[in-house]
C-alpha cells in the first residue's frame, strides 16, 4: 500500500524550527514536531515544493530546513512549480495566491492533506484536498 502524502504550509516548518507557541499559548512547535515524527517513522511522505524552499530563503530558515531534510531522508519527495501554476494561483486568488499555489502543488503531487495552523487562510480557496491542523493528522 502506498503511503499517504502530506504537504505542510510554511508556518508548520517555522513553528517546528523555533518551537513556537501561538497567541493563545498553545505549543504549536510541539504539534509540528509530531507531524515530522510521523514522516520520520515512515507513516507519511512529505511533499516539499521549491516554492516552500523559496519561502525558507525569504524567512532566512534555509539552514533549519536542511537539518530537517537530513533527518527525514527518503521520506521527502519534491515537486517544482511552473509559471503556469503561479499564474493559475494568482488568477484564482490574487489576494492570497501563495496559499493557493500551495494547494495547486499539493494536489498536483497527489497529497491527501495540507497541514497548517492557518485554516482560515485556506477556507476560501476551492480545493480537492483536505486542509487540517497538525493535531488532526492521525
Amino acid at each position: 500500500m502506498e503511503k499517504k502524502k502530506i504537504y505542510c504550509d510554511t508556518c508548520i516548518y517555522i513553528d517546528y524550527f523555533f518551537d513556537q507557541t501561538n497567541e493563545r499559548g498553545r505549543y504549536v512547535g510541539e504539534e509540528a514536531a509530531v507531524v515530522f515524527t510521523k514522516v520520520l517513522k515512515g507513516l507519511y511522505i512529505l511533499i516539499v515544493s521549491d516554492f516552500i524552499i523559496e519561502e525558507f530563503k525569504a524567512n532566512e530558515t534555509k539552514d533549519e530546513y536542511i537539518q530537517l531534510e537530513k533527518k527525514l531522508g527518503n521520506n521527502i519527495k519534491y515537486i517544482k512549480y511552473t509559471q503556469e501554476d503561479k499564474d493559475k494561483a494568482k488568477k484564482l486568488n490574487l489576494k492570497n495566491w501563495q496559499d493557493t499555489l500551495h494547494i495547486i502543488l499539493a494536489e498536483k503531487a497527489g497529497c491527501r492533506y495540507i497541514i497548517t495552523q492557518n485554516l482560515k487562510d485556506f477556507y476560501p480557496i476551492q480545493r480537492q484536498i483536505d486542509v487540517i491542523l497538525p493535531i488532526s493528522l492521525s
